[in-house]
């Protein structure tokens, strides 16, 4: 599947961050806005409304960033929190991939902020696929799915 957009969900204890990602010219997918938070108690219809949105942000062809260090970080600032070191010890993540016939989610481990396996792997074989004109309840019980799977 060819993926057009692409969104990333964090699930913390108490919190859900959904992050639209728009990919630069040279095919690098990064963080944009708007970043949504959700409390963790959140009905799929509802998580699924709102990742259905932050798709609809995500975009193909933005220019490189070229200062990373004024690069915008509202998924930090949803989270309040100061660097993405503190996020990736207190989430898990899956994202979710849309094309035009379907969206794909992909739950992923979490190797932790140092050594050889550090950062987020996707989880291939625990991806959940729904049509894309899946009801907001279907998907966002699939995002719910690949949370519960996250390790």
């Amino acid at each position: 599947m060819e993926v057009a957009r692409l969104v990333a969900v964090f699930a913390r204890d108490a919190d859900l961050l959904v992050e639209p990602n728009c990919q630069t010219v040279t095919g690098l997918w990064v963080s944009a806005d708007p970043v949504a938070r959700l409390t963790r108690t959140v009905s799929p219809a509802e998580l699924g409304a709102v990742v259905r949105r932050a798709l609809a942000e995500s975009r193909r062809g933005m220019p490189n960033p070229t200062n990373w260090r004024e690069f915008p970080s509202g998924l930090l600032r949803a989270a309040g929190l100061r660097s993405w070191n503190a996020l990736q010890r207190s989430a898990a993540r899956c994202q979710i991939e849309a094309g035009s016939a379907a969206i794909r989610v992909l739950p992923s481990h979490n190797g932790g902020t140092r050594g050889e396996g550090r950062g987020y792997h996707s989880l291939e074989e625990l991806a959940v696929g729904v049509p894309a004109n899946a009801t907001d309840e279907e998907l966002g019980a699939a995002v719910l799915s690949a949370i519960a799977v996250c390790r």
